[in-house]
């Protein structure tokens, strides 16, 4: 399990630089849940929104109206983006909203995940999870699982997808080419050249 990148404690003191602290809050926040490319956390963070609400006595930022961030192979889009923190500063949760809203990463040796769902939440305690809410779809490579939610635990690495009465999951797993198959897929390219 990866460990967080950054804990935050707000003060007083530091108002003057609470818009920096919640930027680095959305970092730690997206990058462990998802297994990023180990050179995610060393990019620079940019994030773009109509607007910008961050209120310290709930340990709040809300970020919203064509909200982008970007940090490495990390992209989240939506039309709201809400990170919480502890009485303490430490990050609890990051709620992203859209019609919808959208996340994409590059996990480290691992094809790119794409997630979009009306609703994402991201969990950051003990039991860390990331959870697609209505019209969700979760894409990695050529497997898709598409329901009402889909959650994905982190620490037991488990994908749970249900969805409303009357609605089923639907699960597409693609096989993976044989050996025999990337062996000729190779002859094959080295006799093009």
């Amino acid at each position: 399990m990866l460990k967080p990148i950054l804990h935050l404690k707000i003060s007083a003191m530091y108002k003057s630089l609470i818009f920096i602290a919640s930027v680095f809050l959305v970092l730690a926040l997206h990058a462990k849940p998802l297994y990023a490319l180990s050179t995610d956390s060393e990019q620079p963070i940019e994030i773009s929104a109509d607007k910008v609400q961050i209120d310290n006595i709930k340990g709040q930022s809300i970020y919203s109206g064509n909200v982008e961030l970007s940090q490495g192979s990390l992209h989240i889009t939506g039309s709201k983006l809400i990170v919480k923190t502890s009485a303490s500063g430490e990050l609890t949760r990051a709620d992203a909203y859209g019609l919808p809203a959208t996340l994409t990463q590059q996990p480290e040796n691992k094809e790119l995940i794409d997630a979009e769902a009306e609703h994402i939440v991201i969990t950051y305690d003990n039991d860390q999870e990331v959870i697609l809410n209505t019209k969700a779809m979760l894409t990695q490579g050529a497997n898709k699982f598409f329901g009402d939610k889909i959650r994905y635990i982190v620490a037991t690495d488990q994908v749970i997808a249900d969805s409303q009465k009357n609605k089923r999951v639907k699960v597409v797993i693609s096989p993976q080419p044989s050996k025999q198959d990337q062996n000729n897929n190779t002859k094959t390219t080295e006799e093009d050249q």
